[in-house]
């Protein structure tokens, strides 16, 4: 992730991530800040292309939830992988990423920069439905997405360049508005 994060933000040591499992909330506020996951704990953690449930569940099942932040950082990205059942117009239950970031360019460029480095991890496609930043049609391999919006600029500064590289979207229209979140005492 941090490569790509490289790529997207021209910043060359942006912060480290931290994987957190296990964080508790009530109406938003943390009240367990849950266990950090060191390299062998991130290692068990896979991500197939189709899953097998004996069990239907229209909604999907959720295989895994985490929250990952940039050491130093306020912002978080709030990752789930869920599988979805086998259904018609599908070729096999498939294994879905969601990811949902702090609405700010730290947060929102972070995000980007995870899907796109899951997506090459588990040689999947990066969908961009939401956000939309290139328009459709949006390219689904993540390289070629990395190649389009990579940063042309060196940052000298890592939330500079994240918030550089989100102004990047005209469509956006200066959206997030806040380019990072303060620290909290």
């Amino acid at each position: 992730m941090s490569g790509v994060l490289s790529k997207l933000t021209g910043f060359s040591d942006p912060p480290s991530p931290v994987f957190v499992a296990e964080v508790e909330r009530d109406r938003g506020r943390i009240i367990s800040p849950g266990r950090r996951l060191d390299r062998a704990s991130l290692a068990t953690i896979t991500l197939p292309n189709e899953f097998e449930d004996g069990v239907q569940h229209p909604l999907g099942l959720t295989l895994g939830s985490y929250e990952v932040v940039l050491e130093g950082l306020a912002e978080r990205s709030f990752l789930v992988i869920v599988g979805l059942p086998e259904l018609p117009t599908m070729g096999g239950a498939k294994v879905h990423v969601l990811l949902s970031p702090t609405r700010t360019c730290v947060g929102v460029a972070m995000t980007i920069a995870l899907a796109a480095a899951v997506a090459m991890e588990s040689q999947g496609e990066f969908l961009d439905d939401e956000v939309m930043l290139l328009g459709r049609p949006a390219p689904s391999d993540p390289r070629v997405f990395i190649d389009t919006t990579q940063a042309t600029w060196k940052s000298s500064d890592f939330i500079g360049g994240c918030t550089r590289f989100m102004r990047q979207f005209p469509s956006l229209h200066g959206w997030p508005p806040e380019a990072s979140l303060p620290l909290e005492p």
